[in-house]
């Protein structure tokens, strides 16, 4: 169950951040339940 929501996580944000193969995004939960997010996207730019 607890990895059902971290695939729907990561694949929301990669749908709406995602656009090319230079972009891309990584979702990590430690043990601990800390969020770690690495998101590469031109959307942020500017």
């Amino acid at each position: 169950m607890q990895e059902n929501w971290q695939v729907l996580l990561k694949q929301n944000i990669k749908n709406q951040y995602v656009q090319n193969s230079q972009e891309w995004v990584d979702v990590n939960i430690s043990t601990s339940g800390l969020l770690n997010l690495t998101l590469v996207s031109d959307r942020f730019f500017g």
